[in-house]
């Protein structure tokens, strides 16, 4: 279906949308990058289960001299303003449902451990420090930090409500691209390669936090040297594909099923006795396509495993 559009968008005879193009305008270039990038990000999925796969396909896509994404100008994110009801939606959720997201625990206490600078940006302080709600946790006390201008664009009064609620819904990150980029040179043995795409997806979400060049660079200095060992390096590198996936929606959870990274624990009071790996079929898909939406038990969320997973 990409190779697919991709045809579409090269074809001579064109009929392209402008401003009702909520992504990019109605720019081929911006679309055609994107397609690619999307289906590196998709071989990548690949990794572990058919490595040889993997390495073929993704080797060829790069030989092709096709273009990706090459600046955070390029990725593929959705842009909203200022006015009611057309903000983002975790503004709009924080708005209408207060006291219901929250930064967990598990990336502030892995950001804190790094004295990592986009922490001003991805969290509001909380008494004078960045604190997480722990997965699970039963809220008493609201007194911990929430998600801040990053994902929520401009503080405008402040308190949890008081953002302009402009930022964009990242889908698709140049960050994440490289980041992709390092696990495949890596895995294909090219660490001078992996090493560079590593600290360019590094740089990349620094640059779109808009954290300063001088903590950025203090950052890369301390931590952005992959180890020499295999599995140290691949944790490296999901690991900060973790922070900068914040917000990206789904990404985070297909990188753990594929690598195990970052180490995870079912949550507090957790029903399943490990993490799910699949999703149960929604009562409408069961209903409107009973005869390929099995009922899937409880069990099976944990057990059972997608193509590329290679499961627990």
């Amino acid at each position: 279906m990409i190779d697919s559009g991709l045809a579409d968008l090269a074809a001579t005879s064109q009929l392209f949308p402008t401003t009702d193009d909520l992504i990019y305008g109605g720019n081929v270039t911006l679309w055609t990058k994107f397609a690619n990038t999307l289906k590196l990000r998709m071989l990548i999925k690949y990794y572990p289960t058919n490595t040889t796969f993997a390495n073929t396909q993704i080797a060829a896509l790069l030989a092709s001299g096709v273009p990706f994404m090459a600046a955070n100008a390029d990725q593929f994110q959705m842009g909203f303003d200022v006015l009611t009801n057309r903000t983002n939606a975790i503004d709009q959720f924080e708005r209408q449902r207060a006291n219901q997201f929250w930064p967990t625990t598990t990336l502030v206490d892995m950001m804190n451990l790094f004295n990592d600078p986009r922490r001003p940006f991805f969290f509001s302080l909380a008494a004078g420090v960045y604190s997480g709600m722990a997965p699970g946790i039963i809220i008493t006390n609201p007194a911990t930090s929430r998600h801040h201008v990053y994902l929520r664009g401009a503080v405008s009064t402040g308190g949890p409500t008081g953002y302009a609620g402009d930022a964009p819904q990242r889908m698709l990150t140049f960050a994440e691209h490289n980041f992709n980029l390092a696990e495949y040179y890596l895995r294909s043995g090219q660490p001078a390669l992996a090493q560079t795409a590593f600290t360019n997806g590094i740089t990349a979400n620094m640059n779109d936090a808009t954290v300063t060049a001088a903590n950025r660079n203090i950052y890369l200095t301390t931590n952005a040297t992959l180890s020499g060992t295999f599995a140290t390096a691949l944790q490296q590198i999901i690991t900060e594909k973790y922070i900068a996936n914040f917000g990206v929606a789904v990404q985070p959870w297909s990188d753990w099923r594929r690598t195990g990274f970052p180490v995870l624990l079912p949550a507090i009071g957790a029903v399943l006795p490990n993490i799910p790996r699949i999703l149960p079929y929604s009562d409408i898909e069961r209903t409107t396509n009973p005869d390929n939406t099995p009922v899937r038990e409880t069990t099976d969320l944990v057990k059972s495993n997608v193509f590329w997973d290679p499961g627990a």
